[in-house]
């Protein structure tokens, strides 16, 4: 339990500076002009948490970092939050 604790703690403490560093800001702007319509928006969700893991080298810190941002585009462009929640997922192991 207290490995879990730790590791969430850390992780949303990443989350947090990278986020307040403005690490992913233009990584987010080149995404969001490329999107077009549903396909491409699931498609920029998946660059998006991709190319952030690479940067973070660690799965779950990508997806608590790129999930306001992807619930942004769901909404934006209609998107199912499971179909969101998927993608998040596959992406991030990538």
């Amino acid at each position: 339990m207290n490995e879990i604790f730790l590791l969430s703690l850390l992780t949303g403490g990443l989350a947090a500076m990278v986020t307040k560093a403005g690490g992913i800001e233009w990584i987010v702007q080149k995404v969001e002009k490329s999107i077009k319509g549903k396909k491409s928006a699931d498609f920029g969700i998946g660059i998006l948490v991709s190319l952030t893991d690479l940067a973070v080298a660690n799965n779950t810190v990508a997806i608590i970092i790129n999930g306001s941002i992807a619930k942004k585009i769901s909404l934006k462009h209609n998107l199912d939050k499971r179909r969101v929640a998927g993608i998040l997922g596959i992406f991030s192991i990538l």
